[in-house]
């Protein structure tokens, strides 16, 4: 009997570290446990592919630069403010009708189109001929995650300190969080959270409730309770009507 209660001991200590971890990979998939395949989790661990150990890289002036010069290599100029509504293929060519701010239409000709939006936004563009039911089906049901990310400066990077780490994912209603300023000179640092699923519901609450000082005292075990928030930036991407959720799950 001793026995047999130690072992149901040991499973539920198992299922609670488990579940934690579970929990944790809402930071990556931006999907809570219960939202994804098995399958999603089995092929992650079984790649033996640890994030952690990956090389990262930034784009030295900031990640815009990238679009920026690709604007500049094109041979018209990218039309900011406008929506695509209505796509019309021939054998030879296609026919865009795109929406300015203020409701008014026209028509783009060009040889091909390239449609590289989200599934959602997607889906509600009008295309002759229609496209095939698989493909609309496939952008009907692919969902994405919900993610907030926020962004806190401090008036010094605190947790900087031998044997700390600068990233790290947690089973917090915060998510994940990283130094997202040390390649950068100066005492001020900038930490980003990232909260998936569920958590960026939660994220959002306390945003809404108490500001981002409330955000920031969930990071005491990151070791900034010595620093002091300057500044803050959030943005919920399942709240922005152009974007509707951050990557598909």
């Amino acid at each position: 009997r001793r026995a047999a209660a130690r072992e149901r001991q040991t499973i539920l200590a198992a299922t609670a570290d488990l579940r934690a971890t579970a929990t944790t990979m809402r930071g990556f998939f931006l999907a809570d446990p219960n939202e994804l395949s098995l399958l999603a989790y089995v092929e992650q661990f079984a790649a033996g592919d640890d994030l952690a150990k990956r090389i990262m890289y930034r784009l030295r002036g900031g990640n815009d630069r990238l679009p920026e010069r690709m604007a500049r290599a094109l041979d018209a100029p990218v039309r900011l403010r406008h929506v695509a509504r209505r796509i019309v293929q021939n054998k030879s060519s296609v026919r865009i009708t795109v929406e300015n701010t203020r409701g008014r239409r026209t028509e783009i000709a060009s040889d091909y189109a390239i449609v590289a939006v989200p599934a959602p936004l997607a889906a509600e563009i009008q295309y002759a001929p229609a496209l095939p039911a698989a493909q609309r089906d496939a952008l009907a049901r692919l969902r994405y995650g919900r993610a907030t990310k926020t962004l806190l400066q401090f008036d010094r990077h605190a947790w900087r300190r031998p044997g700390r780490p600068r990233a790290c994912a947690t089973d917090l209603d915060i998510g994940a969080v990283w130094d997202s300023s040390e390649e950068q000179r100066g005492p001020r640092g900038i930490l980003t959270l990232l909260a998936g699923g569920s958590a960026s519901d939660a994220t959002k609450a306390m945003l809404a409730a108490e500001g981002a000082e409330r955000v920031a005292g969930q990071l005491g075990f990151f070791g900034v309770r010595r620093a002091r928030l300057i500044a803050s930036r959030s943005i919920s991407w399942e709240d922005d009507r152009w974007a509707r959720g951050a990557y598909a799950f």
